[in-house]
């Protein structure tokens, strides 16, 4: 595929985004599943693993960066919502006892939502962590390009072969055994 000088006006660094999908606070009683969050009236748990996968590191470096109050704006649906304000966040990332492993961000007297539960099988971004991924994040380095995923429908950094490096593994291959296994080894 190639893309003409007219088609890059429409083209779009791929903008990295987590996102869980709540469910039900009795759902996670037995520990709490991965790509999943819930909320109760105080708090916001979210699994250390989004639907995207693993985000540990990348929660652990974010909370490193807040101050001890903090807002986040959260995306619900895709629906941007109001600023909530969040004063105690709590690192059971490690734990896998009940309502665990998970981030939670709370606030010890203001309601960050009007109902436990409240937003049950719709989707959970959070702005300011989504904006953290994205300005920790380089794009390409050298010996990447960029390719689309079906799977996700973004363009995703992948690694390539340079043809100076093909070459040598072809003029170095004793027959087409040694030529497989140097290919393979790449």
């Amino acid at each position: 595929m190639s893309l003409g000088l007219e088609e890059l006006d429409d083209f779009e660094q791929n903008v990295l985004t987590a996102t869980w999908t709540f469910n039900a606070l009795s759902s996670n009683a037995g520990g709490m599943v991965s790509g999943k969050a819930f909320n109760e009236l105080y708090t916001l748990n979210m699994h250390p693993v989004a639907i995207e996968g693993d985000q540990k590191a990348r929660l652990r470096a974010w909370i490193a960066t807040l101050p001890a109050t903090h807002s986040v704006t959260l995306i619900i649906n895709g629906v941007e919502q109001s600023p909530r304000s969040i004063n105690v966040t709590q690192d059971n990332m490690d734990d896998v006892s009940a309502y665990r492993p998970r981030l939670r961000l709370a606030h010890s007297t203001v309601a960050l939502f009007n109902t436990q539960d409240e937003y049950v099988g719709q989707t959970l971004s959070i702005k300011e962590f989504n904006t953290y991924l994205n300005a920790n994040y380089g794009g390409t380095t050298d010996g990447q390009s960029l390719a689309w995923n079906a799977g996700d429908s973004k363009w995703k950094p992948v690694d390539v072969i340079s043809k100076a490096t093909l070459q040598a593994e072809v003029a170095a291959s004793t027959d087409f055994a040694d030529f497989q296994s140097r290919i393979a080894a790449l």
